[in-house]
């Protein structure tokens, strides 16, 4: 769907003389990821103002990318596939945000695991995105640093009490821990494989 449409912008700005017909690649590809990130974010609002939690959606979905980024962790075989699982680990992270009283303790708990399973664990490479020993030293740095990041954000809004915003960081990093050891156990299935 975002190739059809990326094509379709990039052919009409080639007619307008407007971009030069030997960089279509480029336009093409940057009209397709903008088209799809525009189109993940107006997902991710519209699942917020469905389980009337925008801003712990917007947290949550920005916590997630900015982690999700240098931790690596399991790869969904077809795009379809990886909104799907997306839009279903949003909706269960503002399911139990809205519907299930979990108390702090639970919370502190499910962030010390996925603290753990972060910084022990990540980068998770995958074979649409292998890295080499540098890349994984690079990116344990940036993800741990993300964590800390993020962790200390957490903290500071769980101490003025602001505690949706604290749920959503940790929660994001829950899906974050479960994609990482998902990525490893996907990873060892693709050796075993080979």
């Amino acid at each position: 769907m975002f190739s059809f449409l990326a094509n379709k912008v990039t052919n009409f700005l080639i007619c307008k003389n407007s971009i030069n017909d030997d960089d279509r690649e480029v336009y093409q590809y940057g009209f397709e990821q903008l088209f799809s990130t525009v189109f993940n974010i107006v997902s991710m609002l519209l699942l917020g103002a469905i389980f009337g939690k925008i801003y712990q959606s917007l947290v949550l979905t920005l916590a997630f990318i900015l982690l999700r980024t240098y931790s690596g962790g399991y790869h969904a075989s077809t795009p379809l596939r990886c909104y799907c699982l997306s839009v279903m680990s949003i909706s269960i992270a503002l399911s139990v945000m809205k519907f299930v009283i979990v108390n702090n303790y639970i919370y502190l708990g499910l962030w010390i695991l996925s603290s753990l399973v972060i910084i022990l664990f990540s980068p998770v490479d995958n074979v649409v995105k292998p890295l080499d020993e540098i890349e994984k030293i690079i990116y344990k740095k940036k993800s741990i640093i993300v964590w800390c990041i993020e962790s200390c954000i957490a903290f500071i809004f769980f101490l003025l009490q602001i505690t949706e915003i604290h749920k959503s960081i940790v929660l994001a990093q829950l899906i974050i821990s479960v994609a990482i050891v998902l990525g490893k156990i996907q990873k060892s299935k693709n050796i075993m494989e080979e």
